[in-house]
């Protein structure tokens, strides 16, 4: 089950992230340019996380997810400290059920279109 997420989510990052790079919230747009340099300031892993679970909460558009992975795995990365930690850093958000199942649909049809 652990894999089918992760697989998801991959999958979601991989065929949306070009599609939503052109309307980025400026948080989102922030998250995408710290991957280069989070090195400079590694304590604002921490406050982005924050706001992108905020941001990810009250407006789940693609852009806002998939900047929150992106983030949540960099915590996970650099800023975690515990097993226990890294670990949650890679557990899925929780999502609304419509947005859930919409996905869960999406990553059956790539499947299929693709083969796997």
């Amino acid at each position: 089950m652990r894999a089918d997420r992760c697989t998801a989510w991959a999958l979601l990052l991989l065929c949306c992230g070009p599609a939503a790079a052109g309307a980025q919230s400026p948080l989102a747009a922030e998250i995408r340019a710290l991957g280069s340099r989070y090195h400079e300031d590694p304590a604002r892993i921490d406050t982005l996380r924050e706001g992108m679970a905020a941001a990810a909460a009250s407006d789940p558009q693609v852009e806002n997810l998939l900047a929150l992975a992106q983030i949540a795995f960099l915590f996970g990365d650099v800023r975690a400290r515990t097993p226990e930690d890294k670990l949650a850093a890679y557990e899925q958000p929780p999502l609304d059920e419509a947005i859930r199942a919409e996905m869960e649909e999406f990553v059956v049809r790539r499947r299929a279109e693709l083969g796997d």
